[in-house]
């Protein structure tokens, strides 16, 4: 079951400077996301795992302080998935009760690259996002406008900046993107493919 309700946006980086951008603070995820695990236990639910597809590194937290404190205090077991080769990537030592290990998926059966993108730091609605984009909604692509996009090429402290959001900065990326959404017309994405892989460790991990 896909439990309703959701929260809006999270911690965002610069992309909290463009209308339409929801965030909230750490202390309002951990306590959203408890009421909500707090009531599916009280459903009488035994195990419940979170999905997190923003890659924003305080949200993450904010769920997995969640996560530790309802483990210690419901019956419910909530999970975070995570791939097996990822453990280490996301600062994970493998120990953690609480990770629902993921078989390993090879990013080059993701995703099929004729040409990489011109800007490595391809990381919000660049090229593979876009690309994503094509294959699952592509009706919400506006291809007349992808080939005007310039990449916006962040290096270094152009990086730390855009990471830290304030309003002075937003000219790093005057049009939101990250990366190089032209360069989506050079790949292509399996993202059904990963999905039903993802569905399936994760029921044999949980054992469903």
């Amino acid at each position: 079951m896909i439990a309703p309700p959701f929260y809006w946006g999270g911690t965002q980086a610069m992309t909290k400077q463009f209308p339409g951008t929801f965030t909230a603070s750490m202390e309002s995820i951990v306590v959203a996301m408890t009421d909500i695990l707090q009531s599916l236990d009280r459903f009488g639910f035994t195990k419940t795992v979170l999905f997190n597809a923003h890659g924003d590194g305080l949200q993450k937290n904010a769920m997995l302080k969640t996560i530790v404190e309802c483990n210690a205090k419901l019956n419910m077991k909530t999970f975070w998935p995570v791939y097996e080769d990822d453990i280490e990537y996301e600062s994970f030592t493998g120990k953690e009760d609480y990770l629902a290990l993921i078989p390993p998926f090879a990013f080059e059966r993701a995703f099929q690259i004729e040409q990489f993108p011109k800007d490595e730091f391809d990381i919000h609605a660049g090229a593979f996002e876009t690309a994503m984009m094509q294959e699952i909604m592509p009706e919400l692509v506006r291809n007349d406008k992808l080939e005007g996009l310039e990449p916006t090429l962040l290096k270094g402290e152009q990086r730390r900046l855009w990471n830290e959001g304030e309003p002075e900065n937003k000219y790093l990326i005057p049009k939101g993107y990250v990366g190089d959404p032209a360069g989506s017309k050079y790949v292509k994405s399996d993202m059904k493919t990963v999905y039903e892989e993802y569905a399936q460790g994760l029921a044999k991990f949980l054992k469903l």
